[in-house]
């Protein structure tokens, strides 16, 4: 397999010489199946003897490499003074070194060369938290991965005994916490203590009154407007993308989307091709509790969808509708989305007031509002859970603000 990516029969030899060596063939057939380009592929083998050479000069051996030892290699690549092919800038950029060695690691992972390391161990009392969610509530993996980090270190707290939980104990730490960061990361640890109080209690754990311990986060629910964009900011924003690459024609498709059924950034990145029905002119939805939702496809989002599944997805046995572009290709990150959108506003020159994918969403539910929508049906669109949520949007209808506005009383005393 080395030979496909080199053309001196010399350099072959010398990095099947190296430590590394008897599994570097079968490195370069999976980065070959991941889509690599060749260049990548000899720089990132590049990289891997490098790593294996230095790991021999201070006697290591593969089979027990680890995470310590990956970092004390990205240390010597500060000061690397290592001879030829590893100097240079085509090679040395710490980063795209370490990229090569972290991915050859992962393959030795992968073929049981090297023991994977331990995970955190997660409590049992989180564990079962987690998949009481999962089964009363339908919650999302990314929104118990993110309960976690206070409802551990509250258990740290109490040496995992809750039985030593009271309301004293809960507003203190809850009050120590919130000095330490910023209101809505306290706000996000708040809603997950209450989770986790709310799981005790329907356990038999603790007493239920003791979820009203925790204090609120001061928050007026109305008090703002909600961020959106006048409706030919949003066309130019769609209009944007460039529907001659293959990434133009995802993001277009992934625009309007967002804003003509006001999606959220999850339901476009984990939408699948079983969800679209081309025939009924529908998209499936689950949202925030895995409740599945039948919504209409508009036309012009769906004749840009099919442009992309046809014209500039990749072709992969992956069922994601949008996928990462660049090597290898995959699942968008969950920060994919908003990074789209913020990058249309930019090329757009539109002068936003935020950046990411709700602000589509907002916008969305505005122009309903504004076409004469009723509340229940916007509700229903945006698959809000309470009517309340949805009642946030009336105050951007000014037109029928101002037919019920009262005078100001100028020049009344009090």
């Amino acid at each position: 397999m080395l030979e496909e990516f080199f053309v001196f029969p010399a350099t072959v030899r010398r990095l099947r010489s190296g430590t590394a060596g008897p599994y570097l063939d079968d490195f370069v057939g999976q980065l070959h199946e991941l889509k690599y380009k060749p260049a990548t592929i000899r720089r990132y083998l590049t990289n891997v003897e490098h790593f294996a050479r230095w790991l021999h000069a201070r006697r290591g051996r593969l089979d027990c490499v680890d995470s310590s030892t990956v970092t004390a290699f990205s240390e010597h690549l500060l000061r690397c003074q290592c001879i030829e092919p590893y100097r240079g800038k085509r090679y040395y950029h710490g980063r795209n070194v370490r990229r090569g060695v972290d991915l050859f690691v992962q393959f030795l992972h992968r073929r049981g060369i090297i023991p994977a390391e331990e995970a955190v161990a997660i409590p049992e009392s989180v564990l079962a938290f987690e998949q009481w969610m999962r089964q009363h509530r339908g919650t999302a993996e990314s929104t118990l991965i993110d309960y976690r980090r206070p409802i551990r270190a509250l258990l740290a707290d109490v040496r995992g005994d809750v039985s030593r939980l009271d309301a004293k104990y809960l507003r203190e730490f809850v009050l120590r916490r919130s000095k330490a960061g910023f209101r809505e990361r306290t706000r996000a640890d708040v809603k997950a203590l209450r989770m986790f109080i709310r799981f005790l209690a329907s356990t038999g754990q603790c007493s239920p009154a003791l979820e009203g311990a925790i204090p609120t986060v001061a928050s007026w629910r109305l008090a703002t407007l909600p961020r959106y964009l006048q409706a030919e900011d949003v066309e130019r924003v769609i209009s944007s993308c460039d529907p001659k690459t293959p990434i133009g024609l995802r993001d277009r498709a992934m625009l309007l989307l967002l804003a003509r059924l006001g999606l959220r950034a999850g339901d476009v990145r984990t939408l699948d091709l079983a969800d679209i029905d081309w025939g009924e002119g529908t998209l499936r939805v689950s949202g925030k509790s895995r409740r599945y939702t039948r919504l209409p496809l508009p036309q012009d989002a769906g004749d840009a969808l099919l442009a992309y599944i046809e014209n500039g997805r990749p072709k992969t046995p992956l069922s994601l509708v949008f996928l990462r572009h660049k090597t290898p290709c995959g699942p968008l990150s969950s920060t994919a989305p908003s990074t789209i959108v913020r990058l249309a506003l930019k090329r757009s020159g539109v002068d936003s007031p935020s950046f990411g994918t709700h602000l589509l969403r907002h916008s969305a539910a505005t122009q309903m509002l504004r076409e004469g929508a009723s509340m229940d049906q916007i509700k229903a669109v945006l698959r809000h859970a309470s009517l309340e949520t949805t009642a946030l949007y009336a105050k951007v209808d000014t037109v029928a603000l101002r037919t019920i506005a009262q005078p100001w009383p100028e020049g009344l005393s009090c």
